[in-house]
């Protein structure tokens, strides 16, 4: 079982098959959005407001409901 670490839904669980597939670390998940937002700071500009994140290659999708918590939007291909 994995958390969400940020956002709206932060400290909800979400349950994953731990046999079939290896989510992604809470330190890599919080490292990889402390970097995307500190850019944005520096830019002046607001990360999640009308964006899209793609979660490629998602086993879980701990990445992207990460992302959508914190304001990203859903997109459906």
């Amino acid at each position: 079982m994995i958390s969400i670490i940020g956002g709206k839904f932060k400290k909800k669980n979400i349950q994953v098959p731990i046999k079939q597939v290896r989510p992604t670390s809470a330190i890599k998940r919080e490292a990889i959005f402390s970097i995307l937002e500190s850019y944005a700071i520096k830019k002046s500009y607001d990360l999640y407001k009308n964006k899209c994140f793609i979660d490629l290659y998602a086993g879980t999708g701990s990445l992207g409901l990460e992302a959508i918590s914190r304001g990203a939007f859903i997109s459906y291909f």
